[in-house]
Order: structure tokens, then sequence, then C-alpha cells
């Protein structure tokens, strides 16, 4: 029996808009339990789902997200009643990646950071690694300041 739409925890709403200077926009609506989280830059509501979805049914640890902080589990960062702890203004990282192959419309490869080789196997799994890297709450905070996905346009 298959459950109807948008009444799964599964089921996500994005709510998005476009901005003058092409930037997407918006909200994350989690629809089986409310909450919504705003977002800037597509990257970020996928993040949002990514650790909602993990916090509903966590991956095994064979095939958990690795991160670049290793052997940790993060807590979620996108909860609505996050903290605006620390700052990473002015912040520049470099990140070496390479796709040694493309399967199943993803990317597989490696990425170094810090010293730090890790293996992704999806480019979802990618964006967490990148994501992973920055410090605790950066990436709700540049939401909520409305930077993220504006980095690169402002430069």
């Amino acid at each position: 029996m298959t459950e109807p739409f948008l009444n799964n925890i599964s089921d996500f709403l994005l709510h998005t808009e476009m901005t003058d200077d092409g930037a997407v926009r918006g909200a994350v609506i989690r629809v089986s339990r409310g909450g919504a989280v705003p977002f800037i830059g597509l990257d970020q509501a996928f993040l949002v789902i990514n650790e909602w979805l993990e916090e509903e049914n966590p991956l095994s640890d064979d095939s958990a997200m690795r991160t670049f902080m290793a052997g940790h589990r993060r807590k979620s960062r996108f909860s609505a009643d996050a903290g605006r702890a620390g700052t990473t203004a002015g912040r520049l990282d470099d990140f070496l990646v390479r796709v040694i192959c493309r399967e199943h419309n993803s990317w597989q490869g490696e990425v170094r950071w810090n010293g730090q080789r890790v293996y992704f196997r999806s480019a979802l799994e990618l964006l967490c690694l990148l994501n992973s890297a920055l410090a605790p709450g950066a990436a709700k905070e540049k939401a909520a300041a409305g930077v993220i996905g504006l980095r690169n346009r402002q430069s």
C-alpha cells in the first residue's frame, strides 16, 4: 500500500524564490512534523533535508556519510532553534576534489583538506564533507544572514 504524497516523513516542501541577482532562496518545510528552515542556495536546502532524513532514519555505520571530523556524528545545525555560536566570516579554505568516476548520475572520488583525504560515494556526500569542514553553526548563520550561495557572486 502506498502512502499519499505529503503525508510521509520523507516529504519536504521547498518554498523557493529567485532573487534579482539570480540566487535561489526560500525555506525547507518538514511536512510531516512542521518546522521551516530558511536557506539561500539549493545546496543549503539539500543539506537541511539530508540532516532531517538522518534524524528520522540514520544510515548504518558502513553507509553513513563521512565527515572530516573522523568518528564523530555531527549534531544537526539546521534545527529551528539552533544557536549562533562562532563565526567564520572571511575564512577561506581550499579543497582538492578528484572525481574518479561518474556512475548512477553522481560522482565518486576523493577530497583533500588540511592534510586529510576522504573518499566520497556521491555528490551529496561530497557536499556533506565540504560542509563538515565548516565551523559548527556557520552554515546556519550564513543562511540567516543571507550570504550562502552569494559568496562567489559578491567577490
